[in-house]
């Protein structure tokens, strides 16, 4: 007589579920072992909403993002230079955590960074100056350094 691998199954399964309803039936320990599957269920089920809703959120925040973007590019506004240089001061906040140390300069559309940065960021950083909307050119005066730590 030869057994077939699904009986086996089967019968790790069974005696697998027959162990587990012992282990949460019994009654010394069970009331305990229940109450305690409850609260982690519970728990879990808490932070999977938890995380749904934050998926929303953010999701929604995207689409909203992508919609004004989209608003944006359609609309011909003329933006003058201090308005955009602080565009462009924004996108650099982006990609470097020295932004403030580097200056922005704006003329009819085109754009001219100075100052210190750590060279590794530099074409990152032009890129992302270009990638403005209403940006023309961009000139890159920056500065390249190895890093930018300060003297203690």
């Amino acid at each position: 007589m030869r057994v077939r691998p699904t009986t086996i199954v089967s019968s790790v399964m069974a005696l697998g579920a027959g162990a587990g309803l012992m282990y949460l039936l019994d009654p010394q320990g069970g009331r305990r072992r229940r109450a305690l599957l409850k609260d982690k269920a519970r728990h879990t089920a808490h932070e999977a909403g938890d995380k749904a809703n934050a998926l929303a959120k953010d999701v929604g925040n995207r689409a909203r993002g992508l919609a004004a973007e989209a608003t944006g590019r359609l609309r011909n506004e003329e933006l003058t230079d201090e308005q955009l240089a602080q565009r462009v001061r924004s996108s650099l906040g982006h990609h470097t955590d020295n932004a403030g140390a580097i200056e922005v300069m704006v003329h009819d559309g085109r754009v001219t960074l100075a100052g210190p940065a750590v060279a590794d960021e530099v074409d990152e950083l032009v890129k992302a100056a270009s990638k403005v909307r209403g940006v023309h050119a961009v000139e890159n005066r920056l500065q390249m350094h190895e890093s930018l730590a300060l003297p203690h």
